[in-house]
């Protein structure tokens, strides 16, 4: 007789169903995953007369976790009657996943799931089918074991800084991410990377040389899978590029009105002065200038 789902008897108390069911989800949140990373099908046929095959399966880099999934498929001519088309899934863990003879062509293109696990493991995985029927089964089926390596958590670092030459973005990441910048001068850009980088964009167009000061900005994203997980932002409001100018020519002087500051400056810059009279303040000049401060108090006529 065929083992039908719909049909089998129930092997286990309501009670004994419920706390399988809650030690699997208590065993699998406690497991360390990242991400998948990888994941592979192996399909074939199994009967008696060739009732094991073996398959190694190289484990990915930054693997910490495997799932195993087994699926069961009816394999015959129409109207072939087959009896006991079982096989088993031995795991290098010791775990075994069975799957019963589920029908015959009624079940023809269908998966049927016979059981998964999930558990720590980043070695090879060498997986084992065993057809596990009898004398009676005259016929071959299919299985299926589709694997799916978890890697550990993606983890990032990131730092932008800005200067005269442009902004530059490095870090280090332990899986393959994007990296998204954008500038103050307009230019913006997703770069793909990986490991320990480092990236450099020039401003568009140059201040190499330009005094100042400046208004620069950057700002950055590592996202992975479309999360962000790392963010960083630089800026100077103050920046100045090049020698620090001088002015060509200063003078001050002092009469009975107050004082008088005149003179050449070759670029923008600051004129802080001080008088007697306890004044004081800081002017911004350029070019040929001349500013005057009166005394305060007055001392005209005295």
């Amino acid at each position: 007789m065929k083992k039908n789902l719909l049909k089998q008897p129930l092997k286990v108390t309501l009670l004994s169903a419920i706390l399988l069911a809650l030690f699997q989800i208590l065993a699998v949140s406690a497991l360390a995953e990242g991400p998948v990373i990888e994941e592979k099908t192996w399909n074939g046929h199994i009967w008696r007369y060739d009732p094991i095959v073996s398959k190694t399966l190289n484990a990915p880099a930054l693997a910490t976790t495997v799932e195993i999934l087994v699926d069961w498929g009816w394999s015959g001519s129409p109207g072939q009657k087959q009896t006991n088309e079982e096989f088993e899934v031995r795991l290098p863990n010791g775990q075994v996943i069975q799957c019963d003879d589920y029908g015959d062509e009624e079940l023809e293109g269908q998966w049927i799931r016979c059981g998964s696990t999930k558990f720590e493991w980043d070695n090879n995985l060498d997986l084992v089918v065993v057809f596990t029927g009898d004398n009676s089964s005259s016929g071959s089926h299919l299985f299926r074991v589709t694997v799916r390596w978890y890697g550990s958590p993606p983890s990032s670092k990131l730092q932008v800084t800005v200067d005269c030459t442009g902004a530059h973005f490095s870090g280090e990441t332990n899986y393959p991410m994007d990296l998204i910048y954008k500038l103050s001068d307009g230019q913006q850009a997703t770069v793909r990377v990986e490991d320990e980088f480092s990236e450099k964009v020039e401003w568009n167009p140059q201040i190499d040389g330009s005094y100042g000061p400046h208004n620069v900005s950057a700002e950055a994203e590592l996202v992975f899978e479309g999360q962000i997980l790392s963010s960083d932002r630089d800026s100077n409001d103050q920046l100045i590029c090049g020698s620090v100018p001088v002015p060509s020519e200063l003078q001050v002087t002092v009469d009975c009105t107050g004082a008088r500051f005149s003179g050449k400056a070759d670029h923008p810059m600051d004129l802080m002065y001080k008088l007697s009279d306890g004044q004081q303040a800081t002017v911004r000049v350029e070019d040929e200038f001349s500013e005057r401060v009166e005394w305060n108090p007055q001392i005209d006529g005295s």
